[in-house]
């Protein structure tokens, strides 16, 4: 386990080892409530008020964060 300090802020990632393929077309919403109900595998949608990614899913009907949140706790 790494501890988040003050110093190791700035480390970069590697992200080598992962396989990530984005979808070609990226489309973008006020909120993602204007997103429509049901949407295509093929694009990213990007909520502009939380500035987030995300993707449909059709095996859950739903759409899914791109990006898992990760709360650190208070600093």
């Amino acid at each position: 386990m790494t501890t988040i300090t003050e110093s190791n802020l700035s480390q970069q990632l590697d992200l080598s080892s992962f396989d990530l393929t984005l979808p070609g077309i990226v489309v973008e919403y006020p909120t993602r409530s204007n997103f429509p109900s049901v949407g295509k595998s093929d694009r990213l949608y990007q909520a502009l008020d939380e500035g987030m990614p995300y993707r449909w899913s059709p095996s859950a009907s739903s759409y899914a964060l791109m990006i898992p949140i990760i709360d650190c706790g208070n600093f």
